[in-house]
């Protein structure tokens, strides 16, 4: 068919393949409870567990686990000296939550919040939003995720890090669901021998799904016109 052809005078494609399309980003609902603002949230008052193991996140996470999660409320831990810096659990300080952080002896301390989600679609993929100040202290902030397996839990081994501070206030990363009730655990730590404070506003976790739309254009008169483009048969070249 040639050119003049593919496109009726009225503006009917007359071959397949002709339209134009645009991508369409669209979230889901939030998953996570109490994280947009925290300071709202239960970090104050939530169960605290230290720990003076080696993996001290997994042992905390284990430790609520067999106590009894209950699914989107937070939970937190600190390290409590011997194989790291002892250091306090999260806790609210004005419009943020405050990570404290200290490195004495050679040995580094950590301190995280973390919460057993409900309602993830295994397989698909969920996009995590942590807004911190800008230029905030050095360190590391970590965003771990575990699963249960059997009678305890198993860490899924995809950690995020992000060094600060960060070029950016708005931290992102993704994650594909293991199960329904994945748990996810943020976490600081740093190298500064003072004890500093790192503070977050706010994490989101949403899944993230896009489509394609036909792209429309509107004509002096208001009226919307599906946009065209004609295919000349040239040949699509790798580079």
């Amino acid at each position: 068919m040639s050119n003049n052809n593919q496109i009726t005078g009225g503006g009917i494609a007359q071959l397949s393949g002709l339209e134009v399309f645009a991508s369409n980003t669209v979230y889901g609902d939030e998953v996570v409870g109490f994280g947009n603002p925290l300071f709202s949230s239960n970090i104050d008052s939530a169960t605290d567990v230290g720990t003076e193991e080696a993996d001290a996140p997994l042992n905390a996470v284990q430790t609520t686990f067999t106590a009894g999660f209950t699914s989107n409320i937070w939970y937190k831990y600190h390290t409590s000296g011997t194989v790291y810096t002892a250091i306090d659990a999260p806790d609210i300080s004005g419009n943020y939550a405050r990570f404290k952080g200290h490195k004495d002896g050679g040995t580094v301390s950590f301190a995280g919040i973390y919460q057993k989600l409900s309602g993830l679609i295994i397989g698909e993929e969920y996009f995590i939003t942590i807004v911190v100040p800008h230029g905030t202290v050095a360190g590391t902030i970590r965003v771990k995720r575990y699963q249960a397996a059997g009678g305890s839990v198993v860490d899924s081994g995809d950690s995020i890090s992000f060094t600060m501070p960060y070029a950016t206030s708005i931290l992102t990363g993704s994650f594909i669901a293991s199960t329904a009730s994945d748990i996810i655990l943020i976490d600081y730590t740093t190298e500064t021998a003072s004890e500093i404070a790192q503070f977050i506003y706010s994490i989101s976790i949403k899944s993230k799904e896009e489509y394609l739309v036909p792209v429309y254009a509107e004509d002096v008169y208001g009226n919307a016109h599906k946009i065209l483009r004609r295919n000349t048969g040239n040949p699509v070249l790798n580079t």
